[in-house]
């Protein structure tokens, strides 16, 4: 059975997308600019991995 994927699911999703590019972007820019700094980078990957969690759990329901 196919479930009907609404226009605020797709909304959801790519506000949840954006999150995570932004945060890409940031981690990206502090690896570049600091080298590794690792409290820094820490948070932020595990910042990105709640965001895609929450992403593929929302694509995973279509």
């Amino acid at each position: 059975m196919l479930k009907v994927i609404n226009q605020q699911d797709i909304n959801t999703c790519d506000e949840i997308y954006k999150k995570i590019t932004s945060i890409k972007s940031e981690l990206h820019e502090l690896v570049q600019t600091f080298g590794i700094v690792h409290e820094l980078t820490v948070a932020k990957s595990q910042e990105l991995d709640t965001v895609v969690n929450e992403y593929m759990s929302l694509k995973n329901q279509y």
